[in-house]
């Protein structure tokens, strides 16, 4: 096993932090995430493979949370919605 921490843009609130945590734990070489919005930093528990690191990287952007230093209007944007859903679903989650 393999930790990664990566620092990234646009992580704003714990509705951010459940997005991610759902989305990467949907990998299946990820074995747990931690979310640490006030540092804006993502801790990931892998398998060792050192191509993962990229795909982890890769799939962060995508929902709009990139490694620190890379980022856009466009992400900025992405993770706006990508906060949405975890609202969403982290109050989903919790009435249930």
């Amino acid at each position: 096993m393999r930790t990664t921490i990566i620092r990234v843009e646009n992580l704003k609130c714990r509705g951010c932090a459940h997005y991610i945590r759902l989305e990467l734990r949907k990998l299946e070489f990820v074995k747990a995430v931690r979310v640490t919005v006030s540092e804006k930093l993502v801790k990931i528990t892998h398998e060792g493979k050192e191509e993962f690191v990229a795909v982890l990287e890769r799939r962060l952007a995508q929902m709009g949370y990139p490694p620190a230093g890379h980022n856009d209007g466009f992400l900025v944007a992405r993770s706006y919605l990508s906060c949405a859903m975890g609202r969403l679903q982290r109050r989903n989650h919790t009435e249930g």
